[in-house]
């Protein structure tokens, strides 16, 4: 696994939660996928490091709000405009497909 596949996954489940505490089990979860990390970056070793420091396989929530701040300046730096990959046309700007009425049927414009 490389580190970005590890920082996604992470990110996924920090979107969808919120990260807020921790469960020993997670903690686990999340330390074995560490492992398999082939290709350190600063937030893998970061994250090594601040699991490493902590006391308890459990984590707070001030603890888990230090990984989400840093996970998310990650993304920060690479969070591409979506608008740079939308087709010229058929789609609006809010990422939506415009929808033309021709008669009884409808298109894309």
């Amino acid at each position: 696994m490389n580190s970005q596949r590890l920082k996604d996954w992470l990110h996924g489940y920090h979107e969808l939660s919120g990260i807020s505490k921790l469960s020993e089990a997670q903690v686990k979860m999340i330390k074995e996928h560490l492992e398999l990390v082939n290709d350190d970056d600063s937030f893998i070793s970061y994250l090594k490091g601040f699991l490493d420091s902590v006391g308890s396989n459990k984590l707070s929530q001030s603890q888990c709000d230090k990984i989400a701040t840093k996970l998310d300046s990650e993304y920060d730096k690479v969070t591409p405009n979506l608008n740079d990959f939308m087709p010229k046309s058929g789609w609006n700007t809010n990422g939506n497909m415009d929808i033309c009425n021709s008669g009884d049927t409808q298109k894309l414009c």
